[in-house]
């Protein structure tokens, strides 16, 4: 009598955990040639970089002689902190929406975005892949750059807090433009158009809506409350509203996708987004003291939370509002920091989330309107 030999049944729960996208996608990227040489050059960079901050703070502070640069040792190390943090930080800005920019849109036009689909791999296991690839390798860039910041260390001039905060910042914001990158590689299906849209989106995020923020706030102190008969003032205050409410409009419209499972037509956001930005605009126009005390009571800090670019120059600029007397001005001093990290952090977990919800459209096709408008015939003739 054969006796045959059955394997333990393994778990069907363990596959779901794992990550075979994010295997693939490792090691197809460090297998080139690409990646070393990007490496080579961002470590070199930042090699460079803080050798000229040292040596041109070095003979500056050597003037006086080399007893007043050793005196001085704590400022080298400060400034060799400031260039690395605003160096890291830019790099990592510009190449995260590059990596993920074309992570399904090349799927796409390379024709393997159908057999990918096909798989038993769920939406949210290939969206985490594809983003986390991109994540791993930007954390070995920063991993290579960590012996230059301990240089400032040996100088002195930092604490450990500000150095953890400063890569918690850059690692936050690297995962959002990744995520925004990574929406706009499923959105679209040229990787081409993907790339151009999330850089757009990454600047605007970055530099365009704090830009109007602030030019609001100083046109809002200028003009008297009872001056909105000034027409250019009027035109400058609904673009800056129009603009400031696209954040909560796609919020509110992820977050309605994701409760009801259905995600809005572009009708519906126009109109929420229209609405947004006319409650604003009334809220201008009927509470104008009411919102310039806000102003001044927060000197303007809690309209540029969710910015790391703020965050990281409060970082590295401690009395940056030394000196202010608002009231939530000293709330903010001490919490301005980790409320940024957390809001960047969620915004991208909202954007990974409506991804997902993208991908799934793509996997279970366009919706077959005829189809739809057939069918409700049938059943009102029935």
């Amino acid at each position: 009598m054969d006796v045959v030999c059955q394997r333990p049944v393994r778990n069907r729960r363990r596959p779901s955990l794992a990550l075979p996208v994010l295997m693939k996608e490792m090691r197809s990227r460090m297998r080139g040639i690409r990646a070393p040489i990007l490496l080579f050059i961002t470590t070199g960079l930042t090699i460079l970089v803080g050798l000229l901050i040292v040596g041109s703070q070095w003979n500056t502070y050597a003037g006086g002689g080399t007893i007043d640069a050793y005196s001085n040792m704590a400022e080298i190390g400060k400034s060799l902190f400031v260039g690395l943090v605003i160096l890291e930080g830019i790099l990592c800005a510009v190449i995260a929406p590059a990596l993920t920019a074309g992570a399904i849109s090349i799927e796409r036009e390379q024709q393997t975005l159908d057999l990918l689909l096909l798989t038993r791999l769920s939406c949210t296991n290939i969206v985490l892949g594809k983003l986390l690839s991109s994540l791993g390798f930007l954390v070995v860039v920063l991993l290579c750059s960590l012996p230059v910041w301990a240089i400032s260390f040996l100088l002195g001039g930092i604490d450990p807090g500000q150095m953890l905060w400063s890569l918690v910042l850059i690692f936050v914001s690297v995962t959002l433009f990744g995520s925004i990158a990574l929406y706009c590689s499923t959105r679209y299906a040229k990787t081409a158009t993907a790339v151009a849209v999330a850089y757009c989106l990454c600047v605007i995020w970055l530099a365009v809506i704090p830009l109007f923020i602030f030019m609001f706030i100083s046109m809002f102190d200028s003009v008297p409350s009872a001056g909105w008969h000034d027409i250019p003032f009027v035109v400058f205050a609904a673009g800056s509203c129009a603009l400031l409410a696209l954040i909560p409009t796609a919020v509110l419209s992820i977050l309605i996708g994701l409760v009801f499972r259905h995600t809005l037509s572009r009708l519906a956001n126009f109109t929420l987004w229209a609405g947004i930005a006319g409650i604003g605009l009334a809220a201008l126009v009927e509470y104008p003291q009411v919102i310039h005390k806000l102003f001044q009571s927060s000197d303007g800090m809690i309209f540029f939370l969710g910015n790391p670019l703020f965050a990281i120059a409060s970082l590295i600029i401690p009395d940056i509002y030394a000196g202010s007397s608002g009231t939530y001005t000293h709330f903010l001093e001490h919490y301005f920091i980790p409320l940024t990290a957390a809001i960047t952090f969620v915004c991208a977990l909202l954007v990974i989330a409506q991804t997902v919800q993208e991908l799934k459209r793509l996997r279970n096709g366009p919706p077959d309107h005829r189809a739809k408008r057939r069918a409700r015939r049938v059943v009102n003739g029935a």
